[in-house]
């Protein structure tokens, strides 16, 4: 979760200070979608190796990570979004951390 919110944090601060800085871009590219790889094998190997099936807080947390990737289209195509991007990016990640510590216990998300 952590390379993939600082290529967020990268995409994001690029688009606010140096637009055209390509490094920036490149490499926020680069670190993101190596932690949403990661994240995602992690997360399925976790889920195969404890055999919990599907649970609800299981599938918000997939639904949150793919939305996380696909932020940064968004970041990419709407500079201008980017308090807006900032808040949601800050949101979804803490909701997925609570989901993971929390989501098991709620009988609702089972």
């Amino acid at each position: 979760g952590f390379l993939l919110l600082i290529g967020c944090g990268a995409w994001l601060a690029r688009a606010i200070l140096a637009a055209d800085n390509k490094p920036v871009r490149v490499w926020g590219s680069i670190i993101s979608g190596v932690g949403l790889l990661l994240l995602l094998v992690a997360g399925f190997g976790m889920q195969a190796k404890l055999g919990v099936g599907w649970p609800t807080w299981l599938i918000l947390k997939i639904v949150i990570w793919i939305l996380l990737g696909g932020a940064l289209a968004f970041i990419n195509r709407r500079p201008d979004w980017n308090v807006i991007l900032w808040i949601a990016v800050i949101v979804l990640a803490g909701l997925s951390a609570w989901l993971g510590v929390f989501g098991k216990g709620i009988p609702a998300l089972q």
